[in-house]
């Protein structure tokens, strides 16, 4: 960027640009072959990014010389520029000039803007004396002059992205990097949609830096869009591995859990890429957004098992995941260290918890639940928080917390429930015990104790008056001694009967 910082435009000389006398050269633009239309091909372009089972979709926007279309089509080599015959090697195999255009420039402003004519103007070859300098392209007249214009100081009037596109990637060819920063920021005001932000996300050019505007913008369409991850589930599967990647930077998707969308990488990926390595070279850049500390110990088993998945590329995530689970001072140093991000919980619609298993002398289960004043206030008067599944004894179980009715009459108090999920080998008899922190000491008081043989799923067990207080005692959070700063600290300790 400090680069681009030291590229100053000229002022406004329009005026000076075809007219031979306030110019010095001559550029022979000469058009060569019959490609589809600037705009045609970067259309063509953001709908291969958007359906994910094209290979384009899966790569950045980067072609080698003989593959670029109209609207970005790539210049020649300066030294090897002029005069050159129609099958020069530079550009491959060429059909017959089909166009032909003269265009009176000054030297001076088109080498204190773009490198690429300072560099033809002042090589010291025979073309840097000639008068008349020949450029031979595909099908970029009309980028190529808007470029002109700009070196010569104009405004780019167009607000059609695919030009834009076009411009930019020809300023781009030809070095006029401030044009690349003043294109990236245009894209920024222009509407976008999804195939629009997709084509944003896969564009490359020789200063990545200057794309950024374009694409901040692209990455906050798709993350507002796409929020609400569950609404548009079907959409985000034909969704390439670019856009998928700025959904995943989200710290605000509303999802289910980390699981779910851990799950949801998985069967995407097995759709659009067939091929175990293709897909296991994808997941590798998509796996790093996964917010591992936040998936449950079940799903960080499996995915040691995964065949999908690099553990080269998994393994430190995981590590991390089970110091931040097991160790708060590992905790505390991985939220300060560089990628806080990737600890922070997303939006999600099953409460995630804390979960610890002994094994001897009994089985047993300790999970904690953190519950503020804001989740409390909005359960009423019928609402109610899920946690995220955890697994015990070969089950999946679940807890709910929620505002609940009394019968008879319309009192209303706080309950807590234990649940098991479908799916797994019933039945299972498990003692139960609910307890919470009071002040002032913080300890946990035990509030509820129960024994149950679970055989069937969803099936929810549990106290509707955890703490015997009326909803209005309750929401008294100043006087209630559950809430702690104004968390309430909850705790399930479950513990595997054997009849």
């Amino acid at each position: 960027m400090e680069e681009l910082s030291r590229r100053v435009r000229p002022g406004r000389f329009g005026f000076a640009l075809n007219c031979p006398k306030f110019s010095d050269r001559v550029l022979r633009i000469e058009v060569v072959g019959s490609v589809a239309s600037d705009a045609a091909s970067v259309a063509g372009d953001a709908s291969s990014s958007s359906r994910g089972h094209s290979d384009e979709s899966a790569r950045p926007l980067k072609r080698s010389r003989d593959e670029f279309p109209a609207a970005v089509s790539p210049p020649p080599i300066p030294n090897r520029a002029v005069n050159e015959s129609p099958h020069d090697d530079s550009l491959g195999t060429l059909p017959p000039i089909v166009r032909l255009k003269k265009i009176h420039v000054s030297s001076v402003i088109l080498a204190g803007s773009s490198d690429y004519f300072k560099k033809l103007f002042t090589n010291g070859m025979l073309e840097s004396t000639q008068k008349e300098v020949t450029l031979r392209i595909r099908e970029a007249e009309m980028p190529l002059q808007h470029l002109l214009s700009f070196m010569y100081g104009e405004e780019i009037l167009t607000t059609d992205p695919a030009h834009i596109i076009g411009i930019l990637m020809v300023a781009d060819k030809y070095q006029v990097l401030s044009c690349v920063t003043h294109c990236s920021e245009l894209l920024t005001t222009c509407p976008i949609s999804t195939e629009v932000a997709l084509l944003y996300l896969n564009l490359d050019c020789s200063i990545p830096t200057a794309l950024e505007p374009a694409k901040d913008a692209a990455k906050k369409f798709l993350c507002n869009k796409y929020q609400d991850f569950l609404r548009f589930e079907h959409e985000i599967m034909d969704i390439g591995p670019s856009g998928l990647a700025a959904i995943l930077s989200s710290s605000d998707l509303k999802v289910p859990s980390e699981d779910y969308l851990f799950d949801f990488i998985v069967n995407w990926g097995r759709i659009q890429y067939p091929d175990r390595g293709e897909r296991r070279t994808v997941f590798s850049s998509l796996l790093p957004l996964i917010r591992y500390s936040h998936l449950s110990c079940g799903k960080l088993s499996k995915i040691m098992k995964c065949q999908d998945i690099d553990l080269n590329v998994a393994r430190l995530p995981l590590v991390r995941a089970l110091f931040f689970k097991s160790d708060p001072v590992s905790r505390q140093h991985l939220i300060d260290g560089p990628e806080p991000w990737s600890y922070e919980q997303r939006a999600y619609l099953y409460r995630p918890l804390e979960v610890m298993q002994l094994h001897r002398p009994v089985k047993q289960c300790m999970v904690y639940m953190d519950l503020n004043t804001d989740d409390c206030s909005k359960m009423f008067p019928t609402g109610s928080i899920l946690s995220e599944a955890f697994h015990f004894a070969k089950s999946d179980f679940f807890l709910t917390a929620g505002c609940i009715v009394q019968q008879p009459g319309p009192l209303h108090s706080f309950g807590l429930f234990l649940g098991v999920t479908g799916d797994c080998p019933l039945p299972v008899t498990v003692k139960y015990e609910f307890s919470a922190r009071a002040k002032p000491s913080g300890d946990f008081i035990v509030k509820w104790s129960y024994t149950h043989t679970f055989t069937q799923a969803d099936v929810r067990m549990g106290r509707r008056n955890l703490f015997s207080m009326p909803w209005a005692a309750f929401v008294d959070y100043d006087n209630n001694p559950w809430f702690i700063g104004g968390v309430m600290y909850l705790r399930a300790i479950l513990t595997l009967v054997i009849e």
